[in-house]
């Protein structure tokens, strides 16, 4: 099943999960989702390809907002 659909139906969930599993405060998680728009998948996809880099999650939200529209294989490539 697709991950955003299943993440929006139940979404507190959702977001304690990935607090939990990255840690990462659920204040900085409703950030991404509010102020950044972004759909589950994409605030899944963050928090992933931050703790694979060894990046903050900061520096790849910089990189996600500048390339939104070159998806997450380029931010992905961008750090190897």
């Amino acid at each position: 099943m697709n991950l955003n659909i299943e993440a929006k139906a139940d979404l507190a969930n959702f977001k304690a999960d990935l607090s939990i599993s990255y840690k990462v405060p659920v204040v900085k998680i409703d950030y991404l989702f509010e102020t950044m728009e972004m759909e589950p998948a994409d605030v899944y996809m963050s928090l992933e390809i931050a703790a694979l880099a060894n990046k903050t999650l900061d520096d790849v939200i910089i990189v996600y907002d500048a390339n939104r529209d070159k998806g997450w294989g380029f931010i992905a490539k961008k750090w190897g």
